[in-house]
């Protein structure tokens, strides 16, 4: 990681968070991005999980593989979230495209198993 990279730092105020601060700083970090735990709670997956399962109405572990997906892309993509209390429907609204992603790719195999079989009759 470079020291001009980007660092997201989710409750900068408690032990932990600004003893992470402190390391970064001394490394020469110069781009942290503070957030308090109450602005940005990166601990609400399960919210997200749910979710994710209610729209592809399937089980836990398809969800987890999405909800798992939607948490790396919205971290890979955090500078784009204008408003840091908004992460939870930021979130789902990531994990609904990637859901939406899945159903579609689940239709098309679906659709080329069916193609598959009839031409093997």
């Amino acid at each position: 990681m470079s020291p001009d990279d980007k660092v997201f730092v989710a409750g900068h105020r408690g032990l932990v968070g600004s003893a992470l601060v402190r390391r970064l700083q001394q490394a020469g970090h110069r781009n942290i991005v503070l957030r308090t735990h109450a602005e940005l709670d990166l601990e609400d997956q399960a919210a997200v999980r749910a979710f994710v399962r209610r729209a592809l109405g399937s089980g836990w572990a398809e969800a987890d593989d999405v909800a798992q997906e939607a948490f790396l892309a919205a971290w890979s993509g955090l500078d784009g979230l204008k408003d840091a209390t908004r992460f939870r429907p930021w979130a789902c609204g990531i994990a609904w495209k990637i859901a939406q992603t899945r159903i579609r790719s689940r239709r098309r195999g679906a659709a080329r198993e069916r193609v598959f079989l009839e031409a093997v009759d």
